[in-house]
């Protein structure tokens, strides 16, 4: 009987990895991940530690190949004991194509087991110090303009009706700039936001302010790495 195990890997730090994701990620016959490079040097490193004891098949499946590697990927799935699906980073199905796997395998009657492990969503909302209880997890904005404006506004509403959200957004760095300016035009300069980087690695850090202040701060800045902002209601 096939079986899918979706397991959480961590975001940064190595040792934020549970014993029941390095018992599946020994188990399983073939991994499906975004990129083949980033997982298979987790697992590696995994293996030097002594932690794993046999590396996995790696098969790709992301944004990119999607269309034409589904079919191959359905087909792993139904023919393999026990197929295993992560995300480069953290938990799976948030912001990944992975979704479609899920509901394959439920729609197929095929057994799914989630390893639960760290997310960059809800240790952001822990960070960020500024709201607790009710979030929005928005991802990545559009990089279309008017796309990109249609989405604040809709976030400008929420908060409107739910003045206590926060709202959570993944940032490419060079997009950085461009969506803090984006953010001060559709929801104001006064706007609360954390911006997070490289979460629980070693050059973890942290500012917060005014959308606008932070805009001074960070200009002339290369910031680079893994980001997420974290946005809350102007208040007095």
């Amino acid at each position: 009987m096939a079986k899918l195990v979706v397991i959480g890997t961590p975001i940064g730090n190595l040792e934020d990895i549970s014993f029941r994701a390095l018992k599946w990620l020994g188990e399983v016959e073939t991994l499906i991940c975004e990129d083949t490079r980033v997982t298979g040097k987790l697992l590696h490193l995994y293996q030097e530690r002594g932690w794993l004891e046999r590396v996995p098949k790696l098969l790709a499946y992301n944004d990119f190949n999607a269309k034409q590697k589904l079919a191959r990927v359905k087909e792993v799935i139904l023919q393999e004991r026990v197929t295993g699906l992560v995300s480069d980073a953290g938990m799976p199905i948030v912001s990944d194509p992975g979704y479609r796997l899920v509901r394959f395998c439920y729609d197929q009657g095929i057994e799914v087991e989630v390893i639960p492990g760290p997310s960059a969503v809800t240790m952001a909302m822990v960070m960020s110090g500024i709201g607790g209880g009710k979030f929005w997890f928005q991802g990545f904005l559009a990089k279309k303009k008017g796309k990109r404006e249609k989405e604040l506004m809709v976030i400008k509403q929420v908060w409107e009706v739910e003045p206590d959200f926060q709202v959570i957004l993944f940032v490419s760095p060079h997009r950085l700039i461009k969506e803090l300016e984006a953010i001060k035009v559709s929801l104001g300069a006064t706007t609360r936001v954390v911006l997070l980087r490289e979460l629980t690695k070693k050059f973890e850090e942290r500012w917060e302010g005014k959308v606008g202040e932070l805009l001074v701060e960070l200009a002339g800045k290369k910031i680079k790495g893994e980001l997420v902002l974290v946005l809350a209601r102007a208040t007095e």
